[in-house]
């Protein structure tokens, strides 16, 4: 999907990346890379990877029209790939950035208030790409050799985002010692399930402070009862307005039902018992009485008889 490139636009994007995403990256190469990169994500063209990137943003540069267009577009690839791979810098930092601008422009409409975890799949033709093995996919709703991500997206009543991602790495790739070293996966990256994916989503998000008070994931995730416990323990607090209104509420009850009690002392079933009022009580114990002589009452019928056994055993006789 390509985003409409007006002027508007890119005077958002480039305060973007300057006031807010560039205090995260300490060297003006890095800024320019990152942008450049940002421009690549955002622009036209179905693959996102580095080298298609590299090839839109040379393919018309006509400043260095002495030089070939392979040897700017190779160039372009190396640099964008030193960026992502070999440059130090904190992409934790960089991504929390972006979840607090995030928050920031959606709360100026509405608040933020439901965190959303899911799975999602990304269908792959080859097997470098990181992670990729045959596993079963919702977006393909079968086994399909693709990719697996679990992300932590954000909500307000209207609007939506994702603000976290992590890639699964199935233990094919985790215990892979070849395999792991050609794509330069990390050293420290051991195997986690989606499930611990999920579990560390939510701690980031809580350590970041993003708000929210309902946590949304399927049966996958909410079957688990660490994952359910885990939400628990560090799920973000209701707004502290809305929790003193529920406080106020239950302390108006509890003296309500406080002050009943004291009036209606003693056994349930009995006049002063917590469960029925003493009214309550006289109107039954009428009623009883009623029924009781309504039933010994003799016949209206012109030939009076004498009472049944049955009827009499009711009356008392």
């Amino acid at each position: 999907m390509a985003f409409s490139n007006d002027s508007a636009m890119e005077s958002r994007l480039g305060e973007f990346l300057n006031a807010r995403i560039g205090r995260h990256l300490a060297r003006r190469e890095q800024k320019e890379s990152f942008a450049l990169y940002a421009h690549g994500i955002l622009a036209d063209g179905e693959r996102k990877s580095v080298e298609p990137i590299a090839a839109r943003a040379t393919g018309s540069d006509d400043e260095n029209a002495t030089v070939e267009p392979g040897v700017l577009c190779e160039r372009m690839q190396a640099r964008l790939l030193n960026f992502l791979r070999d440059s130090p810098w904190d992409d934790r930092c960089v991504r929390r950035e972006a979840a607090r601008y995030v928050v920031e422009e959606l709360q100026k409409q509405e608040p933020v208030t439901t965190w959303v975890i899911d799975d999602t799949g990304f269908p792959k033709q080859g097997k470098h790409s990181v992670g990729v093995q045959r596993q079963y996919t919702g977006t393909l709703g079968k086994i399909g050799n693709c990719q697996i991500g679990v992300s932590l997206t954000i909500a307000t009543k209207h609007e939506h985002v994702p603000i976290d991602f992590a890639l699964y790495m199935p233990k094919s790739w985790t215990d892979d010692a070849a395999r792991r070293k050609k794509a330069r996966v990390p050293v420290d990256l051991v195997f986690k399930t989606k499930l611990d994916l999920a579990l560390d989503l939510i701690t980031r998000a809580v350590d970041d402070k993003i708000p929210g008070e309902i946590v949304l994931a399927d049966a996958a995730f909410g079957g688990s009862s660490a994952f359910r416990n885990t939400v628990r323990d560090v799920r973000p607090r209701p707004r502290r307005r809305r929790r003193r209104e529920h406080e106020g509420l239950a302390a108006g009850q509890a003296r309500s039902s406080t002050r009943r009690s004291a009036q209606r002392p003693g056994p349930r079933g009995q006049a002063g018992s917590p469960g029925f009022s003493a009214a309550h009580l006289a109107r039954r114990a009428r009623w009883a009485d009623s029924r009781r002589a309504s039933r010994c009452a003799p016949s209206r019928s012109l030939t009076t008889t004498a009472p049944t056994r049955a009827t009499a055993s009711r009356c008392g006789s």
